[in-house]
């Protein structure tokens, strides 16, 4: 079988990315010590929100009697960020197989529930499942996954430079300058797309990443008003942008625990909110997720299993001669 540390076509993958997929003893075994403390981080966390009671009950005050919109809206972003991310992934993978996008979510949603568990289950499984069923090799996906995270870092900078350097303005003009800068990636994709097909591609997902990034910030300034504590712009872009850093962490599915300290400890480190009302935010932000992922991962685990015992059961079909191939 495949490894990540294929290179016969001058891919090498990064180091904390050889880290992060190896499957050796001693890599299972980090992973599984940083789940650990990532659930203890997430217990320490539930401890300090009952710790501070007052901002518990200010918080479960206004979760009581929620604006329906805004409950709406915590459910509806998450599923969004679903789409664009396996949006943007059907992009990336383009030049190497067709993926359908249809197939593309279920396997997105099944890898978004597996990696709540310890040592990212979700991660290798995609990588499995496009290597047997969509013929592409494992040095391809973990090169999409390079493109995938860097497109995200990218697009959180970006969004958090706009939003700071519009400080103080209205949230119309910040509107109007971040769908320019979107109309600007979709220009320079399609002004590429045939002399440097590559670039084309990595500006197309670099767009629909730039939308997953002002949905991530529209969820935490859901969050805090839910619970009572609203945010404005800036602040919301940048607890969205801690939010992506930390899920980077690779000791714990999700960042589950590093997450609410981090939003937490950011929160209270820029004024934004009490630490212990930063969690409860983003606990709040991770019930929603969850209330999306646990559905959407079960029918599309089902809609995958079937898929693969019909595919055992006819034997896999030969890989289409005509399909594009990765060179990179």
């Amino acid at each position: 079988m495949s490894t990540v540390g294929e290179s016969s076509h001058g891919f090498v993958p990064p180091p904390f990315l050889k880290r992060l997929i190896s499957s050796d003893r001693r890599s299972v075994g980090r992973r599984l010590v940083g789940s650990i403390i990532g659930l203890a981080l997430l217990c320490s966390a539930l401890l300090a929100v009952w710790l501070n009671r007052d901002d518990l009950g200010t918080a479960l005050k206004s979760i009581t009697v929620p604006s329906p919109a805004l409950i709406a809206a915590a459910l509806a972003l998450p599923l969004l960020n679903w789409l664009l991310i396996s949006w943007s992934l059907c992009i990336l993978y383009r030049r190497a197989a067709h993926i359908a996008f249809s197939e593309m979510t279920t396997v997105v949603a099944t890898a978004w529930l597996l990696n709540y568990l310890p040592m990212r289950p979700g991660l290798f499984g995609r990588f499995a499942y496009h290597r047997t069923v969509n013929h592409v090799p494992i040095r391809v996906s973990t090169m999409v996954l390079v493109q995938s995270v860097g497109l995200s870092m990218a697009s959180a900078a970006g969004l958090l430079a706009v939003s700071a350097l519009l400080f103080g303005q209205s949230v119309e003009f910040w509107f109007a300058a971040v769908l320019g800068v979107a109309a600007l990636l979709t220009l320079l994709s399609i002004a590429t797309r045939r002399s440097r097909p590559r670039v084309s591609v990595l500006f197309a997902a670099g767009v629909v990443r730039w939308f997953d990034m002002l949905v991530w910030a529209a969820r935490y300034w859901v969050a805090f008003r839910l619970i009572g504590s609203p945010i404005d712009v800036l602040p919301a872009v940048l607890l969205a942008t801690v939010s992506q850093v930390v899920l980077l962490v690779p000791f714990t599915g999700n960042g589950l625990g590093f997450r609410e300290w981090a939003i937490g400890l950011v929160a209270g480190r820029f004024a934004i909110a009490a630490v212990s009302l930063g969690i409860i935010a983003d606990l709040v932000n991770r019930i929603a997720e969850l209330a999306v992922a646990i559905p959407a991962g079960l029918i599309a685990w089902s809609i995958l299993s079937r898929r693969l015992a019909r595919r055992s059961a006819h034997g896999p079909a030969d890989a289409d001669p005509s399909a594009p191939t990765q060179t990179e």
